[in-house]
């Protein structure tokens, strides 16, 4: 198994800082973590045509789409279908090695295309045996969709769904990922964390729904993950802040 993916200040490949739960740090290498990505598997270049199954389940159209452009160039239109089909019935491991910083960088890009989205990666590269890939791939694929997780629950309006939780937690544990949501003290994470906790309330604390995470059940991890310091002192400022301007906030912060 890799390393220690929470340390700050860690390094992989080629001298680049990844995995930094600071917001500065991440600033300055969420687009490095997709780089390294490049640089790893640039060491499993396409030799030749894919075979595929003969069977007409992949048409040559289907086919041409993955030879229209180079690697940085190919569309979710030119991967998407291949994605779904890689290492089964459409080239070996090295071939989908090949395409696999380009997917995570669609991925990480708009992951709600639909055409490419996070268990399906995690289903492949389970398919592949990733977790006996060399240490440098494990480690720098979870840096980049560490950042992707960073930068939604950090910098942008996350719309978070315990159906999110799910999927990022199919390569991280709960507690990494709390660890990297920066509430309170970060204003739009905080904001993330109130909403996530309020359209997920009913199923989050309810003791009878489980939080399956690949046949596990990480509830019990989950709400151990709720109790941060200077939570409840922050989400009182933040009623009494809120109370007059925005009223129906306010009533979703005291929840």
């Amino acid at each position: 198994m890799i390393g220690n993916i929470d340390k700050i200040g860690d390094t992989f490949q080629k001298g680049v800082t990844y995995c930094s739960l600071l917001p500065i740090e991440y600033k300055l290498n969420s687009r490095a973590s997709i780089e390294n990505l490049y640089t790893i598997f640039s060491a499993y270049p396409l030799k030749g045509r894919l075979h595929h199954c003969p069977c007409g389940c992949i048409s040559e159209e289907q086919e041409r789409e993955i030879y229209k452009a180079p690697l940085r160039q190919l569309s979710y239109e030119n991967l998407g279908f291949y994605a779904t089909k890689a290492m089964t019935t459409w080239g070996e491991l090295n071939d989908y090695k090949h395409f696999l910083p380009r997917i995570i960088e669609l991925y990480a890009a708009n992951e709600y295309n639909g055409n490419i989205d996070l268990t399906d990666i995690h289903n492949k590269l389970k398919y592949g045996d990733w977790q006996n890939w060399p240490a440098a791939e494990q480690e720098g694929i979870k840096a980049a969709i560490l950042h992707k997780w960073t930068e939604r629950v950090n910098h942008n309006e996350a719309n978070l769904s315990l159906f999110d939780l799910k999927e990022y937690g199919l390569f991280f544990t709960i507690k990494t990922l709390f660890k990297a949501w920066q509430y309170p003290e970060n204003p739009v994470a905080l904001r993330n964390f109130i909403e996530f906790c309020h359209d997920e309330m009913q199923y989050i604390f309810n003791p009878f729904e489980k939080l399956k995470i690949d046949e596990e059940d990480k509830k019990e991890e989950l709400l151990r993950c709720f109790k941060k310091d200077g939570l409840i002192e922050s989400l009182e400022a933040l009623f009494f802040e809120v109370e007059a301007k925005d009223a129906e906030y306010a009533y979703i912060v005291s929840i």
